[in-house]
């Protein structure tokens, strides 16, 4: 019996899925929820088997890489000893705003996600949707970058997606990519000296003035800003 969106928010916030827990009960109730005839479920674990990346998808099953990912993280930053005015991990509403530990970043795009995928006829779908969420977003993208590095099939994705972090529900396209300013090593409290030196990662906004991708685009050229 699928649940409401706000009793299915709830049942994730209720999961203490803080980065250095193990994500798995957490994954398995979220595959138990959208399993039925017509869909498939992938497990991609972590190297030590304790967190694992959850790969949902329904649809025509060809390569085609036509569809919609729906993508999201599953853990969430530590919630604290203070601040709090109630359990972080039973979900509570104050005035219109729900509060939970990960109730904004971001189990409540899950929530949605899952229900949307889950209302869906798998027979009836024209081009895939795919669920992908992953592991330790909060702490270096590691369940991403772990997907990324061994998941077999890569065609069987669809190429578009919705990244269901918090923007205060403006569309924004973005991507990550990786900045190499020149200059010299120095403190940057040394004025006389030559700009400093650094390297760092960023994400640069699509378009904006001076900045370029290393990300290459489907054509297999990297994307530059105008």
């Amino acid at each position: 019996m699928p649940l409401t969106d706000e009793a299915l928010l709830a049942r994730l916030v209720a999961f203490d899925s803080t980065s250095h827990r193990s994500n798995l009960a957490l994954a398995e109730f979220m595959a138990e929820y959208v399993d039925r005839p017509g869909v498939r479920i992938a497990r991609n674990p972590s190297a030590d088997g304790t967190k694992v990346n959850l790969v949902v998808t329904a649809g025509p099953d060809d390569r085609s890489r036509r569809g919609l990912m729906l993508c999201g993280h599953m853990d969430v930053v530590p919630a604290g000893d203070t601040g709090w005015h109630s359990d972080p991990f039973t979900l509570s509403r104050v005035g219109g705003t729900f509060v939970g530990r990960g109730a904004c970043d971001m189990k409540g795009f899950l929530a949605l996600a899952l229900n949307r995928f889950a209302a869906l006829d798998p027979d009836r779908l024209v081009t895939r949707i795919a669920l992908v969420f992953t592991y330790d977003e909060e702490v270096g993208t590691l369940g991403a970058r772990r997907l990324a590095e061994t998941w077999t099939d890569p065609e069987l994705l669809p190429r578009s997606a919705v990244v269901g972090e918090p923007t205060s529900l403006a569309v924004v396209r973005m991507h990550r990519a990786r900045a190499h300013p020149g200059g010299a090593d120095r403190h940057t409290g040394a004025q006389r000296l030559p700009a400093p030196r650094a390297q760092c990662d960023r994400t640069c906004r699509a378009g904006a003035p001076g900045t370029r991708s290393t990300e290459p685009r489907p054509d297999g050229r990297t994307a530059a800003a105008r």
